[in-house]
């Protein structure tokens, strides 16, 4: 990672600005016969992981979409990035304005996309299955989703019809559940994803991405906590907690409520109106809660150094450490389509991510059939916008989408 963070910041209160929640809409939202059509449905599952705001998921419907034809639909499953809902995509980077220009020039067709939320009460669930109570089973809640689109909804209802991807945490989110589910996906895509947790270029070259690491320095500014401090442990207790203003922090404890959790004494916490106040208030006392009441083991030591025990666990969820361990015979990997992009000015650096993802295919002979790296300025409203992290992205979702649809017009 060469240009960490330098607006990283900015980035993930633009983030926490895009959560929201939708009104239940069990019909469509647009009578316009030209253009696609949004249907929100419930999504229970979020109540049990103390996240009130997320109450749906949407189904985005092609202009002409007929419930009764006899051929399927395609599907593709778009997962939001940190600090997000379901609302991301459109809300952030108007997916649905640009699903409805590709249908207008004729460059994609037959194709619903699935919008369902990844948000938790510590902003993210990285779309595992986790002992932590604000993350829960959130991998096996997306393939339930799945499946309940396949019997709501007129598609092709298999893994030749299905893609997956995602932005950030949701092409970590995209790529997992390839990986995990042979069965369900023969496609995905990321974009600017946490691919790689941390590793070096498998091919001898001089790439090394060192991940979490180099997000250390800021968390520590974040959070006031001194390695060097002579009370260290007490300070270490009463400065490592997520708030609304600490982006990064908040996002190192929902990585480590997905990835380490610590269950309470007598097993998994339930989530309960206690549980979900100690995620991320101070105690009713006004004295911050310690980390433990959190339920997770963060990995990040009193030494203000990467802790090895935890990282470790951590590496389990890794993508590119899960591919070269088993030669890349991993899940359904080795028969799906996969497309990379990411931005080379990514405020978090994870092109650095990307560059060892794409290592690690090649050394297991099996290549992303597509991989960009993006470079340049778009001048927008008279400002220079990068190719960054959540810059550039809608005309990269509009590649993304041809894409997915080129791949299921190719069967």
């Amino acid at each position: 990672m060469k240009k960490i963070v330098k607006s990283a910041m900015a980035f993930l209160l633009l983030a926490a600005l895009i959560i929201g929640c939708g009104e239940e809409i069990e019909s469509p939202l647009s009578a316009d016969t030209n253009k696609g059509q949004l249907v929100s449905k419930r999504d229970t599952f979020m109540e049990t992981i103390g996240d009130l705001t997320s109450k749906y998921y949407h189904v985005y419907l092609p202009p002409g979409y007929d419930a009764n034809r006899v051929l399927g639909y395609n599907t593709l499953y778009l997962l939001n990035g940190f600090g997000g809902d379901e609302d991301y995509f459109t809300d952030l980077f108007s997916v649905i304005d640009a699903a409805d220009d590709l249908y207008e020039s004729n460059e994609i067709y037959d194709m619903i996309i699935v919008l369902p939320s990844g948000y938790s009460p510590l902003g993210g669930s990285f779309y595992v299955n986790s002992a932590h109570p604000a993350v829960g089973n959130s991998m096996t809640h997306l393939l339930d989703i799945v499946e309940e689109v396949d019997a709501d909804f007129n598609t092709v209802g298999s893994p030749s019809g299905r893609a997956i991807g995602g932005v950030s945490m949701g092409g970590f989110g995209a790529v997992n559940a390839v990986l995990s589910n042979p069965n369900y996906f023969n496609y995905v895509s990321a974009h600017g994803a946490p691919l790689a947790l941390h590793g070096t270029y498998p091919l001898g070259d001089s790439i090394t991405y060192s991940g979490i690491e180099e997000l250390l320095p800021f968390i520590l500014a974040e959070t006031g906590f001194d390695p060097g401090h002579s009370q260290v442990d007490s300070l270490y207790t009463y400065s490592m907690y997520p708030a609304p203003n600490r982006r990064l922090t908040s996002m190192l404890f929902a990585m480590a409520a997905a990835f380490s959790p610590t269950p309470a004494p007598g097993g998994v916490p339930q989530v309960t109106e206690t549980t979900i106040r100690y995620l991320y208030t101070p105690s009713s006392s006004g004295e911050i809660v310690d980390s433990t009441l959190l339920f997770v083991d963060l990995p990040i030591g009193k030494d203000g150094q990467l802790k090895a025990d935890v990282f470790a666990r951590w590496m389990n969820f890794d993508p590119v450490s899960r591919i070269l361990a088993t030669g890349g015979q991993i899940g359904g990997l080795p028969n799906a389509k996969l497309y990379l992009d990411v931005g080379l000015d990514d405020d978090l650096g994870l092109y650095g991510a990307h560059q060892v993802l794409d290592g690690a295919l090649a050394a297991v002979a099996m290549p992303a059939d597509t991989s960009m790296y993006y470079d340049g300025v778009n001048v927008n409203f008279g400002m220079e916008l990068p190719a960054g992290h959540v810059t550039q992205v809608y005309e990269r979702l509009k590649k993304l989408l041809i894409w997915h649809n080129e791949k299921f017009q190719s069967l």
